[in-house]
This record gives structure tokens, C-alpha cells and sequence, in this order.
């Protein structure tokens, strides 16, 4: 990618992630106790199940490439809308799980969680789609502007008339302004996309199926265990500082969307050298140092003394941001080259061996164990690449 394209990508990036980490701010300061534990909730059932969007939806659709690109790219809509008809169907089960919820479901609070739900699908769709089309420049001005709206609505309106409901209902509003803003700036673009069913084709969306669901599996186990092993607050803590770790999410979600995009407009292959695995390592392990050491402070700075108690999540956390992102080349190369097997490998091993460990530390009561292995779980996508697909193939490395 050329500097100027780099520099774009990242800068529309930082909007993008920079939104959830200070969304939590924003939160933590301006909600009361029960309020935030409400908004918790819907934003832990909004994550768990936007693994499916990811792996279905955004995923393929930005390393679409070839003569059925346009088919491709239509599947991924379509797929987004039956993915929207199972949330509705799914959730008021789901919701039953969270101790947040308890005495408080509602139709009108199913119908505020699908609301959330589907505007930030729409909302991440248009964005990869715009970027995918049109690249890093014309998604950044609207992804700029979802962020000033949200924020400056924020201190418009105050913490004395904010609640779980205005506050969700805040982010429902600015997702629809930016899905018109990308339509807008994907206008002469749109005639690409060929809406179509699911077919033999399609089965990059497919093969990302098994992904999903271990990625929605461990990740709803997870946040209910914290849940119940640490209480509606300590799961408050844990999406908090979670979203603190944003700041190192963003370069997933540049190898993810913008680099992929950027490989599949131009049908070139991903490549990665030793100097940058080591300044990644080394990197790594200063921020892991920094976070131990500095950690109530960093903590306590952030949020004040609210999460105080729960300051050993965030290098636990930190972890997971750079597990995630060191190890996302490792999923490009395997969508750019249809590694279908190494994904099926890395979704069996997920389902089958790190579910049910992480799981059983949960139910032990091990909630910090199970948070920590947690944050190693895309770890596992080094043992197959090391183990399975590269004696598959031959010709990609770690």
C-alpha cells in the first residue's frame, strides 16, 4: 500500500475504533450505576453477535475479488438481512442469560437491542462496502462525522437526561446518518453490487460460518461468565477496559478491512517480513510490561475509581487486542487464498478443545484464569497455520 493509502486508512481507522473507546468514557462518566449495567448488556449482546456480521458479511466482503466480485458483494447483503431475522428471533433467548436483565425484559427492550443490533450492522456494512468501492477517502469523512455527532450530542444533552435507553437510542441515530453519508459517497459505485442468494459460489462467505459461530460461542461464554462471576459491574469493567484497548484494535481492523480491501482491488498477495515480527513481539511486550506495572493508574485515570477493583483486566485485555492483532495476517492469507481448511481447522479446535476449557474455568469460579486464556484464543490460529496449513500448502509461512 502506498504511504498516502496507509495514512488514510489509518486515519479513518482511528474514528472508527476511536469511537467505542471513548464511548465507554463517555458512559462510565455520564450513566448511573443501573443504567450502565443495562447498556452493558445490550452492547455485550450486540458484540457477541456481530462475530456472524464479521465473518459473513464484512469479512468477505472485503477481500471480494475477481469476475464475481459484484456477486460476492450482493451475497454479503443479503446475507445481512437473514442475519437480522435471526438476531430477532435469537435475542430475547440470549438476553435471558445476562443478570443485567434480569426482571427488565420487555418488548420494548427487544426491541431497543434489535434496533442497536441492526442499526450497527448497516452501519459497518456501508462503511466496508464504501471502502471496499470507493477506498479509505471517501469513508473517512463520514466516519468523522458519526463521531462529532455522537459526542457533541453527548455534552448537548447532558448526564442528568441520559439514560441506557437515550443513550442507545443516541447511537442508533448517528448509525443511520452515516449509512445515508456512505450511500451518498458510494453512489456511482453501487451498480458493482449484484444482490444474489447464497449459492455453490459463495462459499467464502460459507466457509467463515464455522469461524463465526466458535468466535460467538467463546466470546457469549466469556461475557456471561464474567457476568456471573464478577456481577453487573464487573462486566461493566470488562467491555470498559476492553473498549481501552481500542487504541491497539485498530490495526486488526486495518489489516482486516482497509489492507484486505486494498489486496483485493489490486490482486496482489500478502506479505510480511522477520524485522516486522520482531518489532511487533518487542512492542507486544513493553505495552504488557507498562499495563502491569501501571495499571491501576492507567485504571483509575481512565475511569476514575468505578473500576478500580477490576484494574488486572486490563493487561488481561491488552493481551486479547494484541493476541488479535498479531495474528490477523495470519487470517488474510488464509481468505486471500481460500485456506478454506485452515479455517475449518481453526473452527473445529475452538468448538471442540479452548470452548470447553474456558467454559470450566468459568463455571469453577476462575474468572480471572478464564479471562486470561480468553485473551490467548487467537493464538490458536498459530498452531494450525504451523501444524495444518502450512504442510497443506506449502508455500506460507508463519
Amino acid at each position: 500500500m502506498r504511504s498516502k493509502t496507509v495514512l488514510l486508512s489509518l486515519g479513518e481507522q482511528i474514528f472508527a475504533s476511536g469511537f467505542t473507546f471513548f464511548l465507554f468514557l463517555v458512559a462510565v462518566r455520564q450513566l448511573d450505576q443501573t443504567a450502565l449495567e443495562i447498556y452493558t448488556g445490550l452492547f455485550s449482546l450486540n458484540q457477541s453477535f456481530s462475530f456472524f456480521l464479521f465473518g459473513l458479511v464484512l469479512l468477505p466482503m472485503a477481500s471480494s475479488a475477481g469476475e464475481d466480485a459484484g456477486k460476492h458483494l450482493g451475497v454479503s447483503i443479503v446475507l445481512l438481512v437473514i442475519l437480522l431475522l435471526v438476531f430477532a428471533l435469537a435475542s430475547p433467548l440470549a438476553m435471558n442469560f445476562f443478570t443485567s436483565f434480569e426482571g427488565r425484559i420487555t418488548p420494548q427492550l427487544w426491541l431497543l437491542a434489535l434496533g442497536f443490533f441492526a442499526s450497527q450492522c448497516a452501519y459497518e456494512a456501508a462503511r466496508w462496502l464504501t471502502i471496499r468501492l470507493k477506498g479509505s477517502r471517501s469513508a473517512c469523512p463520514v466516519t468523522m462525522t458519526r463521531f462529532a455527532l455522537f459526542f457533541s450530542g453527548m455534552f448537548l444533552i447532558g448526564a442528568e437526561q441520559l439514560d441506557a435507553t437515550n443513550f442507545t437510542l443516541m447511537q442508533i441515530v448517528v448509525n443511520a446518518m452515516a449509512v445515508i453519508g456512505f450511500t451518498f459517497a458510494m453512489r456511482d459505485a453501487l451498480h458493482e453490487v449484484h444482490p444474489s442468494l447464497p449459492d455453490r459460489s459463495a462459499i467464502r462467505h460459507l466457509a467463515n460460518l464455522g469461524t463465526a459461530v466458535a468466535n460467538f460461542a467463546t466470546n457469549f461464554a466469556t461475557v456471561i461468565l464474567v457476568d456471573r462471576g464478577l456481577g453487573e459491574a464487573g462486566l461493566a469493567a470488562f467491555q470498559g477496559l476492553r473498549s481501552a484497548t481500542n487504541p491497539i484494535g485498530l490495526i486488526s481492523q486495518v489489516i482486516d478491512n482497509h489492507f484486505s480491501a486494498e489486496l483485493a482491488r489490486s490482486g496482489r498477495s500478502f506479505t510480511e517480513t522477520d524485522r516486522i515480527k520482531r518489532v511487533a513481539l518487542t512492542g507486544s511486550a513493553i505495552l504488557l510490561t507498562l499495563a502491569t506495572l501501571l495499571g491501576p493508574q492507567i485504571v483509575n485515570l481512565l475511569f476514575g475509581d468505578r473500576f478500580a477493583e477490576y484494574w488486572v483486566l486490563l493487561p488481561l485485555l491488552l493481551m486479547a487486542s494484541l493476541s488479535h492483532a498479531l495474528t490477523r495476517p495470519i487470517f488474510v492469507k488464509w481468505r486471500l487464498a481460500d485456506g478454506i481448511h485452515a479455517l475449518n481447522m481453526y473452527s473445529f479446535v475452538q468448538i471442540t478443545v479452548v470452548l470447553p476449557i474456558l467454559a470450566g474455568l468459568g463455571w469453577a469460579g476462575w474468572t480471572y484464569a478464564m479471562v486470561a486464556f480468553f485473551a490467548l484464543l487467537p493464538v490458536t490460529a498459530v498452531i494450525v497455520n504451523i501444524s495444518y496449513y502450512n504442510k497443506r500448502t506449502g508455500n506460507l509461512k508463519l
